[in-house]
């Protein structure tokens, strides 16, 4: 049926040829007189050809169309399974998500994640919170297929992250690599839920299989797109279900088989801290004299600056900038200040800046509550406050 196939994709232009050469053929019968016996013999002729060729061109159409349904069906059924199989984990997977976050919420925790992505708490101190550990680690590394997709597709979508990542982060893994088309994820063993997935055999399976579903939904959705934006794609590929391949090497490794380095600071996503933290006993959460003496230096320099490490370069910015107003209207001295001044004050002395009243108050509100909860943890670390 291939080589039918060919013509019959040309199959207008072939019918078009045919009337073509009917009309050129009847004309030249005129012209020499040969109407009669032999131009209706000639004429019969191709149009019986014409019906072969019609009859060819429909049976082809049903075996062609009958294929790709029953491939259709197939994946389609094939992928139904996989949700299936991936749900049931799914569920699990929410469960355990409380009693993860559990795991990240703790005293020092949060301000130790901050110290330490923004250096002031040094290298070898981490290196010591880490080997201390004796903890397990499961990373994943993943090379995924990019999505084809139209030119206009990917100009309105040029921000928009691929969907298996959220396969990742659902499951509480924390991204260390960010090119597209690669990745590389990390989780305290103790950290993944449900602890089926522990296992490497089933982690593996089951992330094969819910990058299956994700790839076939990011497909649709691309069709979806070109139907109405990018029709020549849309029809080129409407009958097509892309096979988009990912490979993945899983490993477990030991925070003794750990280190954590860099030449400047750290590339890495701050919740790679907090993943670090969230496994270490808060008793032996200490910090070194030295790392003592740079974040009281860094507390001394500025009364605000520890109290918004987590917010945006540029809410820092406006922030800082207001600094001076806080101490001269506020009488602010020391980051601990903060929580024992009105909230509303704070807001307003904010609000100079920032004209959205709900997102002042709501920086007023962590900036109070940052000021009391850093002052305790840095006295049970040991920072000298006076």
């Amino acid at each position: 049926m291939k080589l039918f196939g060919f013509f019959i994709s040309k199959w207008v232009i072939i019918r078009i040829a045919f009337y073509i050469i009917l009309i050129v053929l009847n004309g030249l019968f005129d012209f020499f007189n040969l109407t009669g016996k032999v131009g209706v013999k000639v004429n019969l002729l191709l149009f019986l050809i014409l019906v072969v060729l019609e009859v060819i061109r429909v049976v082809d159409d049903d075996t062609n169309k009958h294929r790709i349904d029953s491939k259709l069906t197939k994946v389609d059924k094939n992928t139904e399974e996989t949700k299936e199989v991936v749900l049931e984990i799914d569920k699990k997977i929410e469960e355990g998500k409380l009693k993860r976050n559990s795991k990240y919420e703790g005293k020092k925790v949060k301000l130790l994640v901050e110290l330490i992505n923004h250096q002031l708490i040094s290298k070898k101190t981490v290196k010591e919170i880490i080997t201390e550990m004796d903890k397990k680690f499961i990373s994943v590394l993943i090379y995924a297929d990019s999505l084809k997709s139209s030119e206009k597709f990917k100009e309105n979508h040029k921000n928009k992250r691929r969907e298996y990542i959220k396969i990742f982060e659902n499951l509480g893994f924390t991204r260390l690599g960010y090119p597209s088309s690669k990745g590389y994820f990390l989780i305290a063993e103790q950290n993944l839920y449900p602890e089926k997935l522990r296992n490497l055999d089933n982690l593996s399976a089951y992330l094969v299989d819910k990058l299956k579903v994700s790839f076939g939904e990011e497909w649709a959705y691309v069709l979806d797109f070109s139907k109405k934006e990018s029709r020549r794609f849309y029809n080129i590929n409407k009958e097509k279900r892309i096979e988009m391949n990912a490979t993945i090497l899983i490993s477990i490794v030991g925070t003794n088989d750990m280190r954590f380095n860099f030449i400047y600071k750290s590339g890495f996503d701050k919740s790679f801290s907090k993943e670090l933290l969230s496994v270490t006993k808060k008793n032996k959460l200490k910090i070194s004299d030295l790392d003592k003496l740079q974040v009281k230096r860094f507390i001394t320099n500025s009364s605000l600056n520890i109290l918004i490490l987590e917010l945006t370069e540029r809410e820092k910015k406006t922030l800082l900038e207001l600094e001076p107003k806080f101490k001269e209207e506020l009488k602010i001295k020391n980051f601990y200040d903060y929580h024992r001044r009105n909230v509303q004050d704070i807001t307003n002395i904010i609000s100079k800046r920032i004209k959205d009243k709900n997102k002042a108050r709501e920086l007023a509100k962590r900036i109070q509550k940052n000021s009391k909860k850093y002052e305790e943890d840095l006295v049970e670390l040991g920072v000298n406050l006076d």
